[in-house]
């Protein structure tokens, strides 16, 4: 149920009073402050549901909006602390170069006090010794995770081959080249630039080599030695001078000195152990879920399921399965990527993306089905991840007689006299969706936007996906570009039945603008 939205605004018939709203919201979504504050909100949220790399990654983006407020720092710390990280908390705290703060001197000296540091006295001083910690999360995750992790967890910016047949690959919020290449051990591991579900990268070089050691502006060797890292050893490589090197998890590092010190261009390499050694091949992973109608939200009975391997659409499954009675299905795959061609009576046959990870276990994965429509009538469906919570629908426009349309969780249904134009069939607040809006009457133009009601600034890396079902035509999905901005996606337009893709978060050739009406 929608948490009192319907208070929000109220009821709003007239399609006017419903558009000035929604640019009210725009307006309140791009305000600095109010970005600032749902930042750290969010972040807070994260921390109090114990999801500590999505927090830290908020807190930083705070930090990065405004530099000078001290209630990120406090709480990143904080994150830090919980972790019992107290060196990154410290470190934390001393980036703060704003106005004095109380505040960020008291708790820099009770975590100097509780780390047995000298420092720690009633009055703060500069510290001479530099305090870093290791990049534990950073590590863990290249230690472990497969193409298809990242793929899944983070979303792949970019994927670009490379003259020696390897290809480099740039993953959402990790900054950095990764680089994957056929070696013995992962012999098919690419092919121009499509990149096999569970190869192991190579090799990732961090654009910022310090980020290895939090958000530090340099490491003096000195301070490096301080941290008794596994299998340390200082060489001198014949390309990039002076080099240090030591092992964490199922990791490398090397990282090449300037002066004793390592800085942020400094070359680096992290090489995953996993990518040294034979892959054995990996036990089955289960996989389950629903077939959902996206109209009632229902599962759906009888559906046929071939699962195909990579991005095939035809030839011969490595698997046929049924759903039940509920909709729901169960069956198991090795760890890989895969096509679902879902059939069933009175439903649009599609074609879904599956990833089955090495890593993490059971997959739980919902598919969602669109009835057969008649003509002169669409569908659009809405689709993300398990964060942000609660994205909501926008569809408005104007029919060929002049009525306008206006479509959201306050505005469920438009009318021309008494024949229904639009619907929202059904509004998600939990995440995942589907979150459906269906066109009765293409006599007009539509355009559909999205927005994150709890304005949490993390639409952009939700993974969201709209598909978009016309008769006798097959769905076309679009995916969310990483780079969208702040809490509004503009996805599409729909002119008389011709679909026109937007996809950005800034203007649609006519109407609504990113900022209010045009």
């Amino acid at each position: 149920m929608k948490k009192n939205k319907t208070l929000l605004i109220g009821v709003a018939s007239a399609v006017g009073i419903a558009l000035i709203a929604l640019a009210i919201f725009i307006a309140y979504t791009l305000n600095p402050a109010n970005k600032y504050t749902r930042t750290v909100t969010s972040a807070e949220k994260y921390y109090q549901e114990g999801d500590y790399q999505n927090s830290i990654l908020a807190y930083e983006d705070a930090i990065a909006q405004d530099p000078n407020n001290v209630n990120a720092y406090i709480g990143l710390a904080n994150v830090y602390v919980d972790q019992n990280q107290t060196d990154m908390a410290i470190a934390t705290l001393r980036r703060y170069t704003g106005p004095a703060s109380s505040r960020i001197d008291l708790m820099l000296a009770n975590l100097l006090a509780s780390s047995g540091s000298s420092e720690g006295s009633s009055e703060v001083t500069v510290s001479t010794t530099q305090t870093i910690a290791l990049n534990t999360n950073l590590l863990t995750v290249v230690g472990g995770y497969s193409y298809a992790d990242y793929s899944s967890k983070f979303g792949i910016a970019s994927r670009n081959s490379n003259r020696d047949g390897s290809v480099t690959v740039r993953v959402n919020t990790i900054d950095g080249d990764f680089n994957y290449r056929n070696t013995e051990f992962q012999p098919n591991a690419v092919s121009a630039t499509v990149v096999e579900a569970n190869t192991i990268p190579a090799s990732l070089t961090l654009d910022n080599a310090t980020s290895l050691f939090g958000n530090v502006q340099s490491v003096s060797l000195d301070t490096l030695q301080t941290l008794n890292l596994e299998n340390y050893s200082e060489t001198t490589d014949g390309e990039h001078g002076e080099v240090v090197t030591f092992t964490y998890d199922q990791v490398r590092v090397t990282v090449a000195l300037n002066n004793r010190m390592i800085t942020a261009d400094s070359w680096n390499e992290i090489i995953p152990l996993k990518s040294l050694n034979r892959i054995e091949a990996a036990n089955v992973i289960n996989v389950s879920g629903k077939v959902i109608d996206a109209q009632t939200g229902l599962g759906v009975a009888s559906v046929t399921m071939n699962v195909r391997e990579n991005a095939y659409q035809t030839g011969e499954p490595v698997l046929t399965a049924t759903s039940g009675n509920y909709g729901d299905y169960e069956f198991d795959l090795e760890p890989g990527q895969y096509t679902v061609e879902l059939v069933a009576d009175g439903y649009t046959t599609v074609y879904k993306e599956l990833f089955v990870s090495t890593y993490d276990g059971a997959v739980i994965k919902d598919f969602t089905l669109s009835g057969d429509l008649t003509e002169g009538t669409a569908r659009i469906v809405l689709e993300w991840g398990g964060s942000p919570a609660d994205l909501d629908s926008y569809l408005y426009g104007q029919m060929d007689d002049g009525s306008d349309v206006f479509i959201s969780f306050y505005n469920r249904s438009s009318y021309s006299g008494d024949t229904k134009i639009a619907e929202l069939d059904l509004d998600d607040t939990d995440g995942y969706g589907p979150e459906t809006t269906t066109i009765y009457n293409l006599n007009g133009t539509f355009q559909f936007l999205v927005a994150d009601f709890n304005r949490t600034l993390s639409m952009g890396n939700c993974g969201a996906t709209v598909t978009v079902y016309l008769p006798g035509q097959a769905p076309q999905s679009i995916t969310i570009g990483g780079d969208i901005p702040d809490d509004q996606w503009s996805v599409l337009e729909i002119d008389h039945g011709t679909l026109r893709v937007v996809n950005n978060g800034y203007e649609f050739s006519r109407g609504w603008s990113h900022g209010g009406k045009s």
